[in-house]
């Protein structure tokens, strides 16, 4: 393993992946799997293409410990131009993910430890009871991105590289997963069958088990979230409506929950 070093060049052939370290060491292997996120600078220099969607707003997150316990229950929050995602890590302790408008942003981040804990207490109404922020609060802005293909001569892409996701639906983490054991299992059948597992035409067996369902997630989520932010009275009906649809609607229900969990 090589850790500690950043990645400077990326080149492909017909035999092997080469990549060059900020120290100028050489690595080379038959095959190249890129994770770097969704900015990935690898991804770039395999000259593939995305799909970008810019919400202009900020990610905040940080770890908070409380008086109440969460009951192991995650809980999504939403708020006039914000939403909270609270994260269980403990009965009583919770991480916080904040989304808020990016020229807004200063409202959280320009809060003591103090404040920020007597803030989250006051949107979720003490719920939890006593809330202290214990961790420094870190931000990201909030960026989209698909890629318009998960490989590339000797190389895939997986996790963020491939697809970052709106943290709403917390689909993120599970697509990385399921990336990574979808490219796993299709490289041990390759092998199994005694053929050049980073192929493109294995690799490209790896983007039609993926793609589909990542295409689906992200579209799909980020419709969501611009009718549910969306403050102007049509798309304030239309939610209402969508919500009422699929809680008197059980198979309506069924089918997006299907797709939002893969089950």
């Amino acid at each position: 393993f090589q850790t500690g070093q950043g990645v400077v060049k990326v080149t492909t052939d017909a035999q092997k992946a080469t990549v060059t370290l900020e120290d100028g060491r050489v690595l080379t292997a038959k095959m190249l799997i890129a994770a770097d996120s969704r900015f990935s600078n690898t991804r770039r220099q395999l000259g593939i293409s995305t799909d970008m969607h810019d919400f202009g707003r900020t990610v905040m997150v940080f770890r908070t410990e409380h008086t109440v316990p969460n009951n192991e229950t995650a809980t999504e929050c939403f708020f006039y131009g914000r939403t909270l995602a609270l994260l269980p890590l403990g009965d009583y302790m919770t991480n916080c993910v904040v989304t808020i408008d990016s020229h807004r942003a200063d409202e959280i981040l320009g809060l003591s430890r103090e404040e920020l804990g007597a803030e989250m207490m006051r949107m979720l109404s003490n719920r939890f009871g006593e809330m202290k922020v214990i961790s420094d609060v870190h931000s990201y802005p909030l960026v989209g991105v698909h890629a318009r293909s998960f490989v590339a001569e000797r190389s895939a892409l997986i996790g963020d590289a491939s697809v970052g996701m709106h943290p709403v639906t917390a689909h993120g983490f599970n697509l990385g997963l399921a990336g990574a054991d979808i490219l796993a299992t299709v490289i041990n059948e390759a092998h199994a069958r005694g053929e050049d597992f980073s192929s493109q035409a294995v690799l490209k067996r790896y983007e039609r088990k993926h793609m589909p369902h990542t295409l689906f997630l992200f579209h799909g989520t980020n419709a969501i979230v611009k009718l549910f932010t969306n403050e102007l009275p049509p798309a304030r009906l239309l939610r209402s409506a969508v919500v009422r649809l699929s809680n008197n609607l059980p198979p309506v229900k069924f089918l997006i929950s299907r797709q939002l969990t893969g089950f």
